[in-house]
């Protein structure tokens, strides 16, 4: 992915670095803070959490547990190693939706924001959610080059 591309070229400290950003439509405010680490760390969490429920409701089962936005905050210690850590969830999720032969409209799940979803939207929302990240490392990269200028 573009994300693994950017943020292999990171070195521990860049990608270990918290850099406030300007909030983007769409991120919290309280994710305004992190590093590239962290952000991914966050990615992997929800990478797995999608595709767990993708595969749940693909076979017509929802999932007990409610989503909240507090169970997908990263941690503020994590290091270089969650780069091969978020490949790998990346994977899970593609291999989730590539098993899938139709997406069924119910049953539905909800997330936090959006109310209860299908299997599609879920899919559909892990896109949308990586490209927006995406833009939230790019962001920290600027600052931290904005930092090293000064």
């Amino acid at each position: 992915t573009a994300v693994l591309e950017i943020v292999r070229r990171c070195d521990e400290k860049q990608g270990g670095e918290r850099v406030l950003i300007k909030r983007l439509p769409g991120l919290e405010d309280s994710s305004r803070y992190w590093s590239v680490f962290m952000t991914l760390d966050h990615l992997r969490i929800v990478n797995d959490a999608v595709a767990g429920v993708i595969d749940a409701l693909c076979s017509g089962e929802i999932p007990t547990r409610a989503t909240s936005t507090a169970e997908v905050k990263p941690g503020t210690d994590v290091d270089r190693s969650i780069i091969a850590d978020f490949e790998i969830s990346c994977r899970r999720l593609e291999e989730t939706v590539a098993k899938t032969i139709t997406f069924p409209a119910t049953p539905r799940y909800a997330h936090p924001w959006f109310g209860p979803m299908d299997a599609a939207a879920w899919h559909f929302l892990s896109g949308f959610h990586l490209r927006l990240h995406r833009k939230q490392i790019e962001a920290i990269l600027a600052g931290l080059k904005a930092d090293d200028s000064r």
